[in-house]
């Protein structure tokens, strides 16, 4: 990404110090993205990013009764926005064991989105970071669109052809 190299450049490397900038997403049980926040820089906190979104800040998604699975990234709330997070490490009883492995296998599903979103449109993720790091969002979002409509034409990736390209 060209921003690494202005004068704000390093706070967009992230914490394996690689230039990135941050894309927060939620997807529906098909893997179709429903709400996405992309254009913080790579160092930020998840948790910082989440604050200042729309989706915590507005607060009129998800529809009463359901609730946003997140990574251990986030903080684990009810308001304004209701999301579970896993028990932090190390786990203790087997009921906390059961319900971070019934978490994680319910968190794959966003995983699989992110995986078939960078494997369809490689060759415009990897030119992204080619681009001045403002632009950058436009291009994430288009490609988030775009998978969303292949999804809803019946273009599902299979496992094997993710795997292949990774």
């Amino acid at each position: 990404m060209s921003a690494s190299s202005g004068p704000d450049g390093q706070c967009y490397r992230n914490r394996t110090l690689f230039p990135s900038i941050i894309l927060q997403a939620v997807c529906d049980h098909q893997g179709r993205f429903i709400d996405t926040y992309v254009g913080w820089p790579g160092s930020v906190h998840d948790a910082r990013v989440l604050r200042y979104s729309p989706l915590y800040r507005r607060s009129v998604f998800p529809p009463p009764g359901h609730f946003i699975l997140a990574d251990g990234g986030y903080p684990c709330l009810q308001h304004p926005l209701p999301l579970i997070t896993p028990y932090k490490r190390p786990v203790r009883g087997v009921g906390a064991q059961r319900f971070n492995l019934h978490h994680s296998r319910a968190r794959s599903i966003i995983e699989r989105a992110f995986v078939m979103m960078k494997t369809r449109f490689r060759a415009i993720v990897l030119q992204a970071l080619e681009v001045h790091h403002t632009f950058v969002p436009h291009v994430i979002t288009a490609c988030a669109i775009l998978h969303n409509i292949c999804l809803g034409v019946g273009d599902i990736m299979a496992p094997e052809d993710e795997h292949e390209d990774e």
